[in-house]
C-alpha cells in the first residue's frame, strides 16, 4: 500500500501537474495570452518541454509586436 501510495504521489508530481501546466498554457497562448508562461520545475524531459514553450511565446510576442510596428510605419509613410 505504501508503494502505491508512493508511485501515486511521484506520477503526480512528477508527470500530472508538469502536464496539466502544459496544457493550461498551451490552452491561454491559443486564446492570445501571449504572456503566458509555464513554471520549469525540473531539469528532466517535461522540464526541457516547459522551457521550449516559454521560449517559443516569448518570440511569437516579439514577432507580433514586430508585425505591429510595421503595419504602424507603412500607415504614416506618405506615398
Amino acid at each position: 500500500m505504501v508503494t502505491g501510495l508512493l508511485l501515486w504521489w511521484l506520477s503526480r508530481r512528477l508527470i500530472i501537474k508538469p502536464v496539466a501546466a502544459l496544457t493550461l498554457g498551451t490552452r491561454r497562448v491559443a486564446s492570445g495570452d501571449l504572456t503566458t508562461t509555464i513554471p520549469v520545475s525540473s531539469g528532466h524531459e517535461l522540464g526541457e518541454l516547459a522551457r521550449a514553450f516559454n521560449d517559443m511565446a516569448s518570440q511569437v510576442q516579439a514577432r507580433i509586436a514586430e508585425l505591429e510596428q510595421l503595419a504602424r510605419d507603412l500607415r504614416v509613410t506618405p506615398r
